[in-house]
């Protein structure tokens, strides 16, 4: 459901389709010890500059609280790339 929503928004934008990864753990971060497998396959786009934008479908489905998704952000901000939300 939610990749069915952000190929046509992304297309719409220009941007290429680097990689397309779900995961099915909690975005509690406090429930977890690492980054889940997709957000982390993502992000080794991001830093090898394979990908300039990481589009995700709603921030509260990435991470459940504020402070997790400033995190984010600023991790790919720091790598000079974006994060955009449908």
């Amino acid at each position: 459901m939610q990749l069915r929503g952000l190929r046509p928004w992304v297309a719409a934008r220009g941007w290429p389709i680097a990689g397309e990864f779900t995961d099915k753990v909690t975005g509690d971060e406090t429930r977890r010890r690492r980054d889940p497998p997709g957000l982390s396959q993502a992000m080794q786009l991001l830093e090898q500059h394979r990908a300039r934008v990481l589009a995700i479908y709603s921030a509260e489905r990435l991470v459940r609280s504020p402070l997790g998704i400033l995190r984010i952000v600023a991790r790919v901000e720091q790598m000079g790339c974006h994060v955009a939300s449908l």
